[in-house]
């Protein structure tokens, strides 16, 4: 619920709450979640339209090296570790400074967002608009902070690409989804040691809907990733609500191999393990070891596929050498079809043998 006036109102009401105890010059939900009307109607981008939108946001994004993108498989192409936050859910309160997960560290201050005990919203509560249903155990922070949710490896293996689900705690108050504003900026930065590398956002003018498949890119690697959510018409400007699910990293770049083709898993810098029916250092090249490499007579397209040359046909090219026509044999084979066709017409007419002209046929 919010407050409006001292009058309790349901989300559903669209209002912009202001409890007794906070300041007034702060919006605020329950849960200090700040609450915010929405302004933009969500907007569907084509994969064209985000990249694009990303490079006009970006002055230098075509310099970078850390790169960010959009779409599952954008930035890691190879998952080497994940986190699902499976025992993050609405009755399991974790501190969430200390929370790793499959050999990764993601952490921030504060606690897991069971925290907030209000069971009216933790039932309904959901930053992803459904993206993630039916799953209802994710990463996000009870109350929000103003810190930043850092991502990295709990064994100080260096990070190529980084890959999450993106929501936030952000509110416009309206049913079925109160919870997670399309206009939310998402912060980044990638560090190496000591430094950052490099930083940007997405989000504001660019709608950035719940749900949307964040990626993080960099040929070189990062130690760490740092990720925020902050909101332009919040009260707080460092006050951010960020909600993770389904992270997915790659520990290995394989740019120089052309990514494996999309046909296999890259296991160190440039190095690629092969699906089944590829070879090759990029996993370019077919293999047809199930059809005999098409026996010399054809071309192997895909794994186990040929395309076969003149004169054989066949799943493995085997069959063959058909016999090759010429243009000029099958003129005059025509010819002699035609000749013998007549012939035999006229054999049957002299001996009587054709009663109507409907009897008549060329050819054999």
């Amino acid at each position: 619920m919010c407050v409006l006036n001292g009058a309790r109102q349901t989300p559903g009401n669209n209002c912009l709450t202001r409890p007794a105890s906070a300041s007034s010059d702060v919006v605020v939900f329950k849960g200090n979640f700040t609450m915010l009307r929405a302004k933009s109607k969500p907007v569907t981008f084509t994969k064209f339209t985000i990249f694009l939108a990303a490079y006009l946001q970006f002055g230098t994004y075509a310099n970078a090296a850390t790169i960010q993108t959009i779409g599952a498989g954008s930035a890691v192409t190879s998952i080497d570790r994940s986190a699902t936050f499976g025992t993050l859910t609405s009755s399991n309160v974790v501190h969430l400074d200390t929370y790793s997960e499959g050999g990764l560290s993601i952490t921030t201050s504060g606690d897991s967002w069971a925290a907030d005990t209000d069971i009216t919203w933790l039932t309904t509560f959901d930053p992803f608009h459904g993206a993630n249903s039916p799953d209802r155990a994710f990463y996000s922070i009870a109350w929000g902070n103003e810190d930043w949710v850092t991502i990295k490896t709990t064994d100080s293996r260096k990070l190529f690409g980084v890959e999450f689900m993106y929501g936030n705690g952000w509110t416009m108050g309206q049913m079925p989804y109160p919870w997670g504003n399309n206009g939310g900026i998402v912060d980044w930065q990638s560090w190496n040691g000591d430094s950052m590398s490099y930083s940007g956002s997405v989000g504001g003018m660019q709608v950035l809907e719940m749900g949307t498949i964040l990626g993080f890119y960099d040929p070189a690697g990062f130690d760490r990733m740092l990720v925020r959510c902050t909101h332009p018409q919040s009260g707080n400007p460092l006050l951010q609500v960020i909600a993770l699910d389904n992270l997915n990293v790659q520990l290995s770049d394989c740019s120089g191999v052309n990514q494996c083709s999309g046909n296999g898993a890259c296991v160190t810098t440039n190095t690629c393990s092969c699906n089944a029916g590829w070879t090759g250092p990029s996993c370019a090249t077919a293999t047809c070891t199930a059809v005999s490499n098409c026996f010399g007579h054809g071309v192997c397209v895909a794994p186990d596929t040929c395309q076969c040359g003149m004169q054989w046909i066949g799943p493995s090219c085997s069959t063959g050498p058909i016999p090759a026509v010429s243009t000029w044999g099958m003129a005059v084979l025509s010819l002699a079809t035609l000749a013998l066709g007549t012939l035999v017409m006229t054999r049957r007419i002299g001996e009587g043998r054709m009663s109507d002209a409907s009897s008549i046929r060329i050819g054999f």
